[in-house]
C-alpha cells in the first residue's frame, strides 16, 4: 500500500512520494527480501532509498534540489493559489521547516580525535 501511495505521490504534485517510499522500504525489509532488494536497487530511486536506509547523509546536490523545489512550490502556492494570509503563512512555514530539516539532517560530525598511544615503559 505504501508503495502504491508513493507512485501516486510521484505523479500528483500535492502528495509527497518520499515518505511512502521509505515506509515501503521499512516494511519490505521486515517482510519480503525480494521486494526490499528490488526497491533498493531500482534504477530510478534505488540509490537514494539505499542511502536513506543505511542512514547516510544527503549530498549537497540533492539538498539543493530539494530546497529549491520546495521554495518554488511554496512561493507559487503562496502568491497564486492561497486564498488568504493564514494559508500563505502556513505554506511558507512548511517550506521553512522542511528547509531546516533537510539542511540539518545528516550533517557530518567531526570524528573525535583519538589520543596517541604512549609507548609502554616496561
Amino acid at each position: 500500500m505504501a508503495l502504491g501511495l508513493a507512485v501516486v505521490g510521484a505523479i500528483l504534485p500535492v502528495m509527497p512520494a518520499t515518505p511512502f517510499i521509505l515506509l515501503a522500504a521499512y516494511c519490505f525489509a521486515r517482510s519480503s527480501t525480494r521486494w526490499h532488494t528490488w526497491l533498493t536497487t531500482n534504477r530510478l530511486f534505488g540509490r537514494h532509498v539505499a542511502q536513506a536506509v543505511q542512514g547516510r547523509p544527503l549530498s549537497w546536490q540533492i539538498k539543493t534540489v530539494l530546497v529549491m523545489s520546495c521554495w518554488s512550490t511554496a512561493v507559487v502556492s503562496a502568491v497564486f493559489l492561497a486564498p488568504n494570509l493564514p494559508v500563505r503563512l502556513v505554506s511558507l512555514s512548511v517550506a521553512a521547516g522542511m528547509t531546516a530539516f533537510v539542511l540539518l539532517r545528516g550533517r557530518r560530525q567531526p570524528k573525535p580525535e583519538v589520543p596517541a598511544r604512549r609507548p609502554s615503559s616496561t
